[in-house]
């Protein structure tokens, strides 16, 4: 995706020829998937203070000229990493590690910039070359010098006796051990340096990128604008845009624009938006004019904390009920024979998204079509079209966020959750709330700082982190697969705006949705996304996380409905295929298969095999 012209010193977007000077341009080796982005100036000062303080007063001007633009690029990492790239060259990148910050990793062309006045030199002996540039390490007996105050885990580079740049690395050992030229390894190599001859010295800026790559662009305009008028061919309902607030959805609203609709503006406010961004889009729906509908979760999050704990990337109840239900009402109220939703949904996000598709129907919101007209868009070109047309956008891509959602979002990186902190004053509430609950189970400061909240079983990268620092603490809630297996509702019910009453709960552990969904045949038939990992049945959905949320018209009817549903899952899980429920169905629609197994097309719903079962405790009030 990303090219280089090296005479005109700018990027170009896919096109093997530059379309300002006709010279061939040449590849980025961006680490995959490659969906880079601008290295705004907050990102760039932030890059230079850095160098400064790790390689020596003024380099940080000399690694990004003020001149010139830069690109960061998000890589996979424990937590935060961005590769660097300026002048074409991948400089190395920012990374950001748990309880230490942010830090550089250099590669050759960044030592290249920096030399004149960069601390972390080692002059490597004749000896050692051979086997430096055949990509081993550098041992202390080839050791000529080193700088005195390099310590171990500083970034070094390492030169040949005429001080030419070899490589650059990690040093083992400290300065005054490298002089010693003792035996074991001294610098861990990771880069080798090539010479390729390019230097990439002429300035640039974002308007000369914008034209470079102006026929690009407006190509895939158009092609988007295309798939928005066959949507309105396609389908006989209403096209409104799904707004977030953020950069994706800003670009796809004025795609529609420009496509010549006049789409509504859907905004489903979470009650977890930064101010910045429920002013963004309260500000883009009074410039373009469009009518602006939204649906408030209220405190929908924190009620939900009582029952569910804090959300994880393992178990995002969060998105349900503060996303999905606020959707649901908004579509159900205001597009009552259904509407087709243009969604800033990008393939270079997840994995799921990327197999998703440009077009869909939602299985939770009735009547929704999602469709997005920048699916194969990388993040450099959805930013290129903002430049173009001079569109303001969220001011927390200037403060060093990449991405605008929930302010304390699990799926966040403790980076991004740090500069929120720092300039949102509202994390202070959820900060409070997870010092309250850190402490009532006596579990290290670390828990917080290491933000291991966001995970209900941390996962083995995090947890070896953890070992490293020597952090022990005992998983949060989500209990083991022999534990008890039991539902918990919160207590009382809270009003639907149809006349009922909804609540929320979670069972103790993990669900095999597959077994579940089977047996929720009982209730009702069923719809059962593997994909989610959702089931759904009437008015009870079940999330394989273990959420569950439940509607029925009034309090005896909900009690019944949660102890149903409670006797599904324990015996879905838990069956040991004694047979006894067979014996109450009159249809035949159960059977044994080791375990409990139920035929949809035989079942009746009639709800007889519930009854007297081996893996159920019957009597215990619900929690």
């Amino acid at each position: 995706m990303l090219r280089w012209c090296e005479e005109c010193n700018l990027p170009i977007l896919e096109e093997k020829s530059c379309p300002l000077c006709g010279s061939r341009t040449t590849v980025v080796s961006l680490t995959p998937p490659g969906d880079c982005r601008p290295a705004f100036e907050y990102d760039q000062n932030k890059i230079r203070d850095l160098a400064d303080h790790q390689f020596g007063n003024g380099s940080g001007e000399l690694l990004l000229p003020r001149d010139r633009i830069a690109i960061l690029n998000r890589c996979p990492a424990l937590d935060r990493m961005d590769e660097i790239v300026s002048d074409g060259k991948v400089l190395g990148a920012i990374v950001f590690e748990p309880l230490e910050g942010d830090k550089i990793i250099i590669r050759p062309p960044a030592a290249t910039r920096m030399l004149s006045c960069m601390k972390g030199k080692v002059i490597a002996d004749i000896g050692a070359l051979p086997s430096i540039i055949g990509g081993s390490n550098l041992m202390g007996p080839g050791v000529v010098s080193a700088d005195e105050d390099i310590d171990i885990g500083d970034e070094v580079v390492v030169l040949n006796p005429e001080g030419g740049i070899l490589a650059t690395g990690v040093a083992k050992k400290t300065g005054s051990e490298l002089n010693a030229k003792g035996r074991g390894a001294a610098v861990k190599v990771r880069w080798i340096a090539e010479d390729d001859g390019h230097t990439g010295n002429l300035p640039n800026d974002w308007k000369a990128v914008v034209s470079a790559n102006k026929t690009y662009i407006e190509r895939k305009v158009q092609t988007a604008k295309n798939f928005i008028t066959d949507l309105k061919k396609r389908y006989d309902r209403p096209i409104a845009v799904s707004f977030s607030g953020g950069k994706d959805s800003l670009v796809t609203l004025h795609l529609a624009i420009e496509a010549g609709l006049r789409p509504a503006i859907l905004f489903a406010n979470t009650g977890l938006e930064l101010d910045e961004t429920v002013e963004e889009v309260r500000r883009v729906a009074e410039e373009t004019g469009l009518e602006l509908i939204i649906e408030d979760a209220g405190d929908a999050f924190w009620n939900g904390l009582e029952i569910f704990g804090p959300p994880g990337k393992d178990f995002r109840w969060c998105c349900k009920t503060c996303k999905l239900g606020p959707t649901t009402r908004l579509i159900s109220k205001n597009f009552p024979e259904g509407v087709v939703s243009l969604i800033g949904q990008r393939s270079f996000e997840s994995e799921q998204r990327m197999r998703k598709g440009s077009v869909w129907k939602n299985p939770w919101v009735p009547g929704q079509i999602g469709a997005s007209p920048i699916q194969r868009w990388p993040a450099i070109l959805v930013w290129l079209f903002i430049f173009s047309r001079a569109l303001r956008y969220n001011p927390w891509y200037e403060k060093g966020l990449d991405r605008i959602g929930c302010f304390m979002c699990p799926s966040s990186d403790i980076a991004e959750l740090e500069i929120i902190k720092q300039m949102f004053p509202g994390y202070a509430r959820w900060e409070s709330y997870l010092k309250e609950y850190r402490e009532k189970r006596n579990w290290p400061e670390e828990w917080e700082s290491l933000a291991a909240w966001r995970w209900k079983h941390t996962p083995p990268a995090m947890r070896n982190k953890m070992r490293e620092l020597s952090i022990e603490f005992e998983e949060p809630e989500m209990a083991e697969d022999n534990a008890p297996l039991r539902l918990r509702v919160a207590s009382g019910y809270r009003p639907c705006t149809d006349g009922g009453l909804s609540a929320e709960g979670v069972f103790s552990r993990k669900l095999d949705l597959e077994r579940v969904q089977n047996l929720l045949n009982i209730i009702g038939p069923v719809e059962y996304h593997k994909e989610e990992n959702i089931a759904k049945t009437g008015d009870v959905i079940v999330f394989g996380e273990g959420a569950v949320t439940i509607k029925d018209k009034d309090e005896a009817a909900m009690s019944d409905l949660r102890k149903r549903l409670e006797q599904i899952v324990i015996q879905a899980m838990l069956c040991v295929g004694c047979g006894v429920c067979t014996g109450r169905c009159k249809s035949g629609a159960l059977s044994v298969k080791d375990r409990i197994v139920l035929d949809p097309d035989l079942c009746t719903h009639c709800g007889e095999c519930l009854g007297p079962c081996p893996v159920m405790r019957f009597g215990e009030e619900i929690e």
